[in-house]
């Protein structure tokens, strides 16, 4: 199991396999850091070898885990990384480099979730 590394998710329709490569291109322009992708087929259709190549890990997601959150709630037994940090693949990765964010985390453990537009922080989801 390597030391640290970004999980991705792209699963469903091509458009997340299309979002996963563009995160992971974000990523690796800052900072050269392992990148593992949960996925099925249809995510990455239309992703060409070389394109995909951008992945260090292609990681199937298992039938039994294919429900609305099943790829989420197992990343702990999916991940090929001792320390791991998962991103949504709707965005993209902007400024500092992924190394020094698990600096500044390392031997914090937390979750984030956000609830759409709102500038009223709920903190009952914020560990």
């Amino acid at each position: 199991m390597l030391d640290k590394g970004i999980i991705l998710i792209a699963t469903g329709h091509a458009g997340y396999g299309r979002m996963a490569y563009n995160m992971a291109v974000t990523i690796k322009a800052v900072e050269e850091i392992p990148i593992a992708v949960v996925c099925d087929d249809t995510a990455l259709s239309h992703l060409t070898d070389d394109q995909k190549k951008i992945f260090d890990f292609l990681i199937p997601l298992p039938i039994t885990y294919r429900t609305g959150f099943g790829a989420k709630l197992h990343l702990d037994e999916l991940t090929p990384f001792e320390k791991t940090m998962y991103v949504d693949v709707d965005m993209l990765w902007l400024g500092r480099k992924p190394s020094e964010l698990f600096t500044d985390l390392n031997g914090i453990s937390f979750t984030a979730i956000t609830e759409g537009n709102s500038d009223n922080i709920n903190n009952k989801y914020y560990l």
